[in-house]
């Protein structure tokens, strides 16, 4: 899903985390489409545990394949992002971009691709408000 809120830049990690990010069965490449903030080992035994279905640890690709929006909505929860989903408009959505793509929402930095996120949201949010 690259491009969109729920994008991560695990990229910039150190590399001496590479062995957490190992998961068994796999070759141990997280995939750039299942980067719905589950990257890390102990994200996706946690996102199982929360869904119920222990099946995630050993095949991510359920993330994609069954859990996409339940993946967001447990990342939102755990991070506390809904404060800042009380209104639809620039502020807000930077405040989520910056949480998810750069840390905290707080940040000075702009994450990358702001615009396109500003403008598809506001796009859903009209279809969705008819």
């Amino acid at each position: 899903m690259p491009g969109s809120l729920f994008e991560l830049q695990i990229g910039l990690m150190p590399t001496d985390w590479e062995m957490e990010m190992k998961l068994p069965g796999t070759d141990g490449n997280i995939k750039e489409e299942d980067r719905l903030q589950t990257s890390l080992k102990n994200n996706y035994i946690e996102f199982s545990e929360y869904i119920k279905d222990p099946c995630i640890v050993d095949n991510p690709d359920l993330i994609n394949e069954k859990y996409y929006f339940e993946s967001a909505l447990f990342y939102f929860t755990r991070n506390k992002l809904w404060q800042y989903c009380n209104e639809v408009n620039k502020k807000q959505i930077l405040a989520v971009s910056r949480a998810v793509n750069l840390g905290s929402a707080h940040s000075k930095y702009t994450p990358n691709g702001l615009e396109d996120r500003e403008a598809k949201t506001m796009k859903f949010y009209k279809m969705l408000c008819k």
